[in-house]
């Protein structure tokens, strides 16, 4: 849940945000609750933000005082925007029944565990290894039933993506 709090004409008021699903949010607003749905969806940005290469020298001299500053900046009105587009999120993909006999790392990380040895049957969601990436320890699970027959990776090691991390015996 999010709450914000606005001011509208001088009047503080509190809005809490529940989303209940991709497109559907239940608002509070002074303790009244309104269902909402999401219809469209765009980002609209504020200005382009173009990096430049300065020499360094230029970089060492103070800055000009009649620079222009981020206070001058006014954003565009609303009626000269371009009209909303509609936009739905994308639909989550459905697990693959049929997955192959080989497991492959989903992203860059390091191996922390390994929970299976080689010979052990898994079920389908079970947690076959743990790795680590950008400081999160993320769960590898089993996408099938199977017996494990090879484990490619000990703890410690690192992975970049799409390497192996075990293989499943062919049924």
């Amino acid at each position: 849940m999010r709450r914000y709090r606005i001011e509208v004409g001088g009047r503080t008021h509190v809005i809490d945000v529940q989303q209940v699903s991709a497109t559907q949010f239940q608002v509070t607003v002074e303790g009244r609750q309104i269902d909402v749905r999401l219809s469209a969806a765009e980002a609209i940005t504020e200005g382009a933000v173009s990096p430049e290469i300065v020499p360094a020298a230029a970089a060492a001299r103070p800055a000009r005082r009649d620079a222009p500053s981020a206070a001058q900046f006014k954003p565009p009105a609303a009626e000269t925007l371009p009209p909303l587009v509609p936009a739905a999120p994308p639909a989550l993909p459905h697990p693959d029944r049929s997955a192959g006999p080989v497991v492959k790392a989903p992203m860059p990380g390091t191996i922390t565990a390994v929970e299976v040895h080689e010979g052990d049957r898994v079920t389908t969601g079970q947690v076959v290894l743990r790795l680590e990436a950008m400081k999160m320890v993320n769960a590898i699970k089993a996408p099938r039933d199977g017996v494990v027959a090879a484990i490619h990776v000990r703890p410690g090691e690192s992975v970049g993506y799409g390497h192996p991390l075990l293989t499943f015996a062919e049924v």
